[in-house]
């Protein structure tokens, strides 16, 4: 394995509207470091985000946070990706894995550690806690379909 990379992916395409990344596959994120820590990629500079943060992560396995934390504002979202792990908010500890997804208010004293023998992949998506005023389905508005439905021409035999 090589060593961590401070470089981060950089956006391959980007319009008036929109930033596309692609960090690779889900092991790449062990290349990555922020602080001194390997397996950390933060995505709001390098998408500009503006009302979130969203980190892809990856810990070793028997590795785990050496600290617990929570925050002044941000809410955490935590979704599981791969391996399998134990997960503590404040008095509680439950395992997680793949397809788990735990949120964790601001004041919540939080934890978690690998306990698999495989990597713990995860996303960990921090906003402003009461900072969402509508849900998808109130605050889209409908734009007609998607170029890739309409129907091609038809070709003659």
């Amino acid at each position: 394995m090589s060593a961590p990379s401070t470089v981060s992916p950089t956006p391959t395409d980007s319009g008036l509207c929109f930033q596309h990344l692609n960090w690779g596959s889900l092991n790449s994120i062990s290349q990555q470091e922020v602080g001194g820590v390997s397996g950390k990629l933060f995505l709001k500079d390098l998408l500009g985000l503006t009302g979130m943060e969203v980190s892809a992560n990856v810990m070793a396995p028997g590795q785990g946070m050496p600290f617990c934390h929570s925050h002044r504002l941000n809410e955490e979202l935590y979704i599981f990706l791969s391996g399998s792990g134990q997960f503590m908010v404040g008095d509680s500890v439950f395992i997680v894995g793949p397809g788990s997804c735990v949120r964790v208010a601001p004041q919540g004293i939080r934890c978690w550690r690998n306990t698999g023998d495989e990597p713990l992949h995860f996303l960990c998506i921090q906003a402003p806690a009461g900072g969402l005023s509508s849900n998808t389905t109130q605050d889209g508005i409908g734009a007609g379909r998607p170029h890739w439905n309409c129907r091609p021409q038809e070709v003659a035999p």
